[in-house]
């Protein structure tokens, strides 16, 4: 995906919508295209698009498993007792063990699930932010949600779901029903496949952690960081962010606390926040 594709690429799925809106093509012309499929289309410095603030929370929630202590399952349904707010004639679409995610107020990072703004979504299309952008006659329509403040209420977000505690729910959501507790809401992620990462690399903790890093980057970053080498400045000198934070998470005994620097870290970055 990318916030500037090219006038060729957006004329031939025009073209695929035809006279009569023919969206099964215009979804084909979108993902099949040769702009879309090429990896060369990497190295143009306009290719690439910020990721919303909502995808990118959403991506770690779903690779580190993330759940709560409510069930949604038809498995856990008991007499007929529904969670209020979940239909229970719904019951039977989820997964036996699916459970119930509420995140909490979404406005902190800037995106809210089905409250946009407008019918035109959370941000203009043509927004282009002052600099080099739209200098260059470029847009970045998903960077008009991002503000300084937007930017540390985000990161806070982050550092309480990774942490140990999780991110559990305002007393108002305890309420929405008594028969669960605020631990109960709280959102938990699952560091188990951080940790057989861990222990299925051979060798020292620093090849170890470097895994780790490794396998962030690939799941939430396309393995770019590692290509590119992002430099990082350290102490007086500068070096690669992924020689910079393997070097950090290798000194950590404790496993917990090395997953959630590994986590907040990856997530943090700059490089990880842009989608190409």
């Amino acid at each position: 995906m990318t916030s500037n594709p090219s006038p060729g690429y957006i004329e031939r799925v025009a073209t695929a919508f035809g006279e009569q809106g023919d969206l099964r093509a215009v979804i084909k012309a979108i993902l099949l295209d040769p702009e879309a499929r090429n990896p060369a289309t990497i190295n143009s410095p306009s290719y690439g698009k910020f990721k919303e603030p909502l995808l990118h929370l959403t991506s770690v929630l779903r690779l580190l498993r993330a759940s709560s202590e409510i069930p949604l399952g038809e498995s856990y349904a008991v007499d007929n007792d529904a969670i209020p707010g979940v239909g229970h004639s719904n019951i039977e679409r989820f997964d036996p063990e699916a459970t119930l995610l509420r995140i909490g107020n979404m406005q902190a990072i800037g995106q809210e699930v089905l409250r946009a703004p407008s019918v035109f979504n959370f941000f203009s299309p043509d927004f282009a932010p002052t600099g080099l952008i739209a200098g260059n006659s470029l847009v970045s329509p998903e960077l008009q949600l991002v503000t300084e403040s937007q930017i540390f209420n985000t990161f806070n977000v982050f550092s309480t779901l990774v942490s140990s505690a999780g991110l559990s729910r305002s007393s108002r959501y305890t309420n929405f029903n008594l028969t669960y507790t605020r631990d109960q809401f709280r959102v938990k992620l699952d560091h188990e496949v951080l940790d057989s990462v861990w222990e299925s690399t051979m060798g020292t903790d620093l090849l170890k952690a470097e895994a780790i890093v490794r396998f962030l980057d690939f799941y939430l970053n396309a393995g770019q960081m590692t290509n590119i080498g992002q430099e990082v400045n350290v102490g007086s000198g500068t070096d690669t962010f992924i020689n910079f934070l393997t070097q950090r998470l290798s000194t950590y005994s404790n496993s917990m606390n090395r997953n959630r620097l590994a986590v907040y870290t990856m997530m943090t970055a700059p490089d990880v926040q842009i989608s190409r």
